[in-house]
């Protein structure tokens, strides 16, 4: 079994970290999301009831007026939970940031590392070369 350059698995690593942190930023997006249109839901029935002009019977007033509350607190609620998910939201976005970044630095460490690896591998070849050559001059004048 080949080994792996401890660099390469850093990458390896960092990659699947970004990922993760990416999937962790699409699934917090959702949730911002929809608790964005749930907040917008509770407002839009909440403005539908106070928005009626009709005078009501007193009996009906009372219930819609608790209803009101009720939906006033439910809408509090979920604009508690739409920051809290905003917060999720900016934590897993830093994450991946950070996540991407790093990955972004191992990789450049690892093309170093097959960049220098080339210039010895050059460098041994034009030495074999050299050798050789000099090996059949020596050889060729003896």
């Amino acid at each position: 079994m080949k080994r792996r350059h401890p660099i390469a698995t850093l990458v390896k690593l960092a990659t699947m970290r970004e990922r993760k942190a990416r999937a962790d930023l699409g699934e917090s997006q959702v949730e911002v999301n929809e608790k964005t249109k749930t907040l917008d839901q509770k407002r839009s029935e909440l403005l539908a009831l106070l928005s009626e002009t009709q005078p009501l019977p007193a009996a009906l007033a009372t219930a819609l007026r608790l209803q009101g509350i009720a939906s006033a607190e439910l809408m509090e609620l979920a604009a508690e939970e739409l920051e809290a998910s905003e917060r999720r939201l900016h934590n897993d976005r830093r994450s991946w940031q950070e996540a991407a970044y790093d990955l972004d630095a191992k990789e450049e460490l690892d093309a170093k590392r097959k960049r220098e690896q080339a210039m010895v591998a050059a460098r041994a070849a034009q030495r074999a070369l050299d050798e050789m050559i000099a090996a059949r001059y020596r050889g060729g004048t003896s």
